[in-house]
């Protein structure tokens, strides 16, 4: 599930086709701290909110935002994702179709 509906406080339409989720109070309190981040950071260029903490970027010390059951801040790990850098996947050709003569 996206996490569109809840930035938009639109999440409930999830449902409206065919019930996917049983919302609750806590869904409702998410997207309501998610949409203030929005109207915070469109008033004063800064994101974080009373509930929502973001912290200002540092190439030495990077630290993401969860949003969830529990709204926190957490070191990002940094080591994983130079893992990847300096270890590329292999590059795959993709097969080509045999063409069919009419």
């Amino acid at each position: 599930m996206s996490d569109v509906g809840y930035w938009l406080g639109t999440y409930e339409h999830f449902n409206m086709f065919r019930k996917t989720q049983d919302f609750t109070s806590l869904d409702r309190s998410l997207s309501d701290k998610m949409q203030d981040v929005i109207v915070a950071y469109a008033r004063t260029g800064n994101p974080s909110t009373a509930d929502v903490k973001f912290v200002k970027y540092a190439p030495a010390d990077e630290m993401r935002t969860v949003l969830g059951d529990i709204i926190e801040v957490q070191k990002l790990n940094t080591r994983g994702l130079d893992f990847l850098l300096a270890n590329p996947p292999a590059r795959v050709q993709p097969k080509t179709a045999p063409r069919i003569k009419y």
